[in-house]
Parts: C-alpha cells; structure tokens; sequence
C-alpha cells in the first residue's frame, strides 16, 4: 500500500498527533452519505432518527432561552479571546441541540429533490443580457423548467447566481453533486450550512441583505455570521487563489490586500459570558418580514403601486404567514393548496386550504381557524365551485385590459442593494394569466417566457450549455448591454439568421442549433433561410399564486355576473404579451381564453346573452304570472265545474226522496 516505511511512518505520526483529521474525514464521509440519501428521492432513509433535547417540545409555549456556545467546522468551541478568529458553524452550533439531517430534508432546503406532485413552482431565473438567455431552472423537475444540470451550472455556480434568496443547506453542501473544476473553489468559499437566522432571528439588527452580499464575495462559510448582530465580515474569498489557505499566508501572498482583503470575522466579544457563551434572541413563530423577503410580489407598471397595492386581507387582520403554512421539526411547510391533503396522504391539511379553513364540511371538523368567516355565496351557482379555485377570485391583481408586470424577490432581488430599480427590468413577469391547472380548475398564474440557445436532434430539444453560450454565441451577438440597462436586449432576423449560420457550420447533418424565444423555435431551413414554428419547448411558463388575497368588497363577481360575463370582460378578453428576444416578434398578444383552456367564440356568445337577461327575467316574470294566472282560472273553472256537479247530483237525490 506505501511505497517506503517512511510514508507510512510519518502518516502514522500525522494521525497520532492531529486525531481530530480522522475523525474530520469520518464525520465528513457520514455526511456525504446523508446528503446523498436526501437528494436521491429513490432511495429509502431506513434509518431512525435519533431526536435531540430542541427536537421535541414538551408542550410549553414559551420560547427557550438560547444562551449557547459556539462551535466551529471541525466542531470546536470559539472562545472570544481566541487568536485567529473563524466563522461559527450553524451545523455545529444550532446541531448540538437539534437534528441538522431531519431539518434539512425541509421545503426550503431540499430544493434539489424531485417534486412528487405535478404542481408548478416558482422557477430560479437564469438571465444573460449578452447572449439572450432566460432560462427558468428548477431541480424539482415541474413540466416546463430546465434542470440546471442540463445547462452545465454546477451547484457551485447556482449558489453564486441565486444564494441572496437561498436558505442553505443539500444542494450547497453535498460535494458529491459538484464537478471537479469546481473542487478548489468549494473549499475557499466553504459550504453554506442551513442558515437558521433567516427566519429565527429576532434581533432587529438582523440583516438578510447582508448576507446577499456576502453570497456575491463567495464568502458562503462567512455569510449566516455575517447576517447576524454578532460579527463582522470583510473580505472577499471570490478573490483568493485556488490554494487558499488562512493558515497560511504564502496562499495569497500576490493578493493586493488594500482592494481585496482575505475572509475575515470579527465578533462583538461583549457578547460572550464567562463561559463563552453567547445570547441569541430567537423566535419560534416566524415574523412575515422575515417570508416575504424571499416571497414578495409587487406591481411593476405604476408609481402609485404603495397607494394601490393592498396588503393581504390575512395580515391586515394581524395573522402570520405560518398560521397557515406551518411545519413541524422536520420543517416541511404547508402549502395550502386544495389537493394537499390528498397529495401528501394527510387528511389534517384539508383544513389549511382556503376552501377548507372557510368552509364548513362535514369531514373538515377545523375548518374556521382563527375565526375564518364562512361565505354565503348566494346568487352564484354551483358550477362556479366546480371549474375556478377561490384565487380567481380573491387573490392577485384584478383583471385588466393587459395583464400586469410584476417584480418577485427571487427573480428581481428584491431587498438587496445594488440590483437595478427600474420599472421594467427584466425578467418580464405578467400576472395574473388564469390557467388550467392540473385539477382542471382556472386559478390565477404568474407567467414568463423563456428564451435560449438550445440544440435540436430530430424532435428532441435540449439547450446549449452556459459556458458554451458565453464563449461562441455571446461574442457573435455583441449586444451592447449598457446603453439598453434595464430593458431585454432584441436582434433582428438577419443577426438571428447570421449567428445560427455560423454556429451550424460546425454541427452535423442531423444536429441543428436553434434560438428559442416568444414561443416559437426559430431555425435555418434547407436553403438556409430563417423559418420559425410554435413549440411545446417554447411555450411559457407559469406558477400558482394565491396571495395578495383581496377582502370581498373586492373580489370578482361582487358588481354581478358583468365582472366576468360581459363582452368587454377582462376575465376573458385580458391580453397576455408575447416577450421575444426577435424585434419584430414582440408586439403579438394572446387572449386570456388561451390559457383558460376555453372557446373564446362560445365565451362571447355565453357573455352576449347576459344582455338580454333583464329582458329575459321580464319576460319570465310575465310568464310565470300568466301561467298562474291560466292555472287559477283552471282552478276556479274545475272548483265551478265539481261544485255545479255536487250541486246537481244533490238534487237529484232530493227529487229521487219525493
């Protein structure tokens, strides 16, 4: 096994001398393992989880003190005075009490496994100016986005891209996912741990937008301290040598350190005892702030939006966001969607839908939690129940002749200085479209069309990767995104024909390369012209909304069947704009009926009627009274025609008697 007594005398001194290696590599290995299982939803986790002391509640209420040490990546205790200061570990630190593994598999962090149902989910978007590129990504495999995988984004460059609105944990620890030209970078950045103070933190210092920016620096070890009260971070590890090392200077020796200092933390050392303890103020029940950092929408079309906008009626009324959506230990939230309970094979969640907190069941002994009222609903026939989810009408944005552009957290970077604040920055998010969805009920939709580079072998599609793109198309392209900030850069047909001509000339008979973008597949035909079609891979994609939930003074249908049912109703008739990169593509628009899977034909006529109807009730009104009328002479005549009967048969009898 070793080549010369003296290797495998002086490994032997090593392990004798700095134990804690082995038992480093161990715990690493156990680790690897775990985030293996946790990704690999094929898998079966046969093992039982051990809980710890802050795993289980013994029914208090109250919030426990959280006057704990701090530990570090190899899991030793930081002492304030200690010579060479070293982020804290959230594994470590927040692991000693509670089971980092059970947390993990959570909804915000398991971001990396599959999706089990068909319900769409907001996609991360991938945006490149330069080459055209919009890209919905998603590891959770919903019809319509594109595995990051696919497109040759390691984790690594995900985490770079999307991590200010990322909570940390599997996707951003398991190295068994990352490439190896990612492997020297991974171990200067270190591992972004789940980072619990995003949601537990109830320190008002408490800074999220500071953990961005310590994501931006690849200073993912550094960043959930950075976001705290308890330290400071300077330095940027995105500027440090592959070899990096903090114990050794001779790594970055060529640094120039007065523009790009090395990782370093400082801790207010006033907050440690004398055990070297330190106090965190932590919260059970999650502030809304602290959700809609990642999980704000805002109107994008109007200055007056702060005027306009409406919170949702559930705030306004004082709720919290995790009134409805709650989780246990092992922190998988509740959704509230109407087939969750089915989905998920728990019948407890019917009660967190809307339908089922409002309204009373028979099998539903929760429903009204907090008080919820329960609608009447008189006039409006049953059907409606039966094709639209309560969303259509009591969240979102209320139709309009357009559909509206919207701002999202994730997409926009919502809440972190420096992105750009205009009001039509791209990404192009339009909402609300009303789709089908997967329970053939219509709810409201955000909606973004994509646009990229993809490569076509026969009927099979599959886009180009980033690395390629930047280095062979971005160059063909030279968009000029400086003077066009703010706006979705376009090429005309001719550009577009130029670069797949070129970029073809390397491609085989059967391969071509194609652009895809405002739902159709552009590509050079046989006499090398450009043709463009309709595609399912270009076809946009949406997610479900359910908030801002409007009071019922503003719902649809509150002003009468004309809300919907008109000629002129933006329900159906609202236009969705088709955003493509081409510039003589763009100014096409799709009717709502589109994507409500309706006839927008019959829908007219449907809606036309509704003109007659006061006529129509006139005229029912008459006829009814004229059919009570008929059938009260009819009446009368049979009481006449039985009495003069009765009367007769009577004197018969009489002159029968004489």
């Amino acid at each position: 096994m070793f080549k010369s007594p003296k290797t495998f005398l002086c490994i032997l001194i090593l392990f004798l001398l700095f134990p804690e290696i082995s038992k480093s590599q161990t715990s690493d290995s156990i680790s690897n393992q775990s985030d293996s299982l946790a990704i690999d939803s094929t898998k079966t986790i046969t093992e039982v989880i051990e809980y710890k002391i802050g795993d289980i509640s013994d029914g208090n209420k109250s919030v426990p003190v959280h006057l704990i040490k701090l530990y570090d990546y190899n899991g030793f205790s930081i002492h304030k005075n200690d010579e060479f200061k070293i982020p804290f570990s959230i594994k470590n630190t927040c692991g000693d009490c509670h089971t980092y593994d059970l947390i993990k598999s959570g909804t915000h962090f398991s971001i990396d496994t599959k999706d089990s149902t068909a319900r769409s989910s907001e996609p991360y978007l991938y945006m490149n100016y330069r080459s055209l590129t919009l890209l919905p990504l998603s590891y959770r495999g919903s019809g319509g986005t594109i595995s990051p995988d696919s497109v040759g984004m390691a984790p690594f460059q995900f985490l770079k891209y999307f991590g200010s609105h990322i909570t940390g944990g599997n996707i951003t620890e398991n190295e068994e996912k990352e490439t190896e030209e990612n492997f020297f970078r991974w171990q200067v950045s270190g591992k972004l741990e789940i980072n619990c103070f995003v949601c537990h933190d109830a320190d008002p210092e408490y800074d999220q937008a500071e953990f961005a920016n310590q994501i931006n620096h690849e200073n993912y070890k550094w960043a959930s301290a950075a976001s705290t009260s308890l330290a400071n971070v300077i330095g940027y590890s995105s500027k440090m040598p592959d070899n990096y090392d903090p114990y050794n200077s001779y790594t970055y020796v060529d640094v120039d350190r007065r523009s790009y200092p090395e990782p370093q933390i400082n801790y207010d050392e006033e907050r440690f005892d004398n055990e070297n303890k330190v106090f965190f103020d932590l919260k059970k029940d999650v502030d809304n702030e602290s959700c809609l950092f990642c999980h704000t929408t805002t109107d994008n079309t109007t200055t007056d939006r702060f005027i306009n906008e409406q919170k949702d009626v559930h705030i306004a009324a004082g709720m919290k966001c995790v009134d409805c959506h709650k989780n246990d230990i092992n922190h998988k939230i509740i959704e509230g969607y109407q087939n969750e309970y089915a989905d998920k094979n728990n019948e407890h969640l019917k009660s967190f839908s809307c339908e089922g907190c409002h309204i009373q069941a028979e099998e539903s002994s929760l429903a009204g939690r907090y008080g919820a009222p329960n609608p009447l609903h008189e006039g409006i026939p049953a059907i409606h129940f039966d094709k639209l989810s309560c969303a259509v009408c009591h969240s979102s944005f209320i139709p309009e002749e357009e559909t509206k552009m919207v701002k999202t957290s994730r997409a926009h970077k919502l809440g972190v200085p420096g992105p750009n604040k205009m009001p039509f920055t791209f990404p192009l998010i339009q909402s609300p479209v009303y789709v089908k969805n997967e329970s053939g009920k219509i709810e409201p939709h955000n909606l973004v069309w994509p646009s990229y580079w993809a490569r076509k072998l026969g009927e099979k599609v599959s886009p180009l990767e980033s690395s390629f793109v930047k280095a062979n198309i971005q160059p063909l392209l030279k968009l000029d995104t400086v003077s066009n900030y703010g706006e979705w850069p376009e090429i005309s047909e001719e550009i577009l024909r130029r670069t797949l001509d070129t970029l073809n000339l390397k491609s085989s008979d059967d391969e071509k390369i194609v652009f895809i973008s405002g739902g159709k597949i552009f590509q050079l035909n046989a006499e090398n012209s450009l043709e463009s079609e309709s595609s399912e891979f270009a076809n946009p994609y949406t997610w479900p909304i359910a908030h801002n939930v409007r009071p019922a003074q503003q719902s649809l249908g509150v002003k009468g069947c004309d809300d919907c049912h008109s000629l002129n109703s933006d329900f159906y008739s609202s236009e969705v704009k088709v955003i493509s990169s081409i510039n003589n593509q763009s100014v096409s628009k799709i009717e709502m009926t589109e994507f409500e899977g309706l006839n927008k034909y019959y829908q007219s006529i449907f809606s036309f009627s509704f003109y007659f109807r006061p006529f129509l009730k006139l005229v029912l009104l008459f006829s009814t009274f004229t059919i009570i009328l008929v059938v009260f002479s009819f009446i009368l005549s049979g009481t006449k025609s039985v009495a003069t009967y009765f009367h007769n048969l009577s004197e018969q009898q009489n002159e029968v008697e004489k």
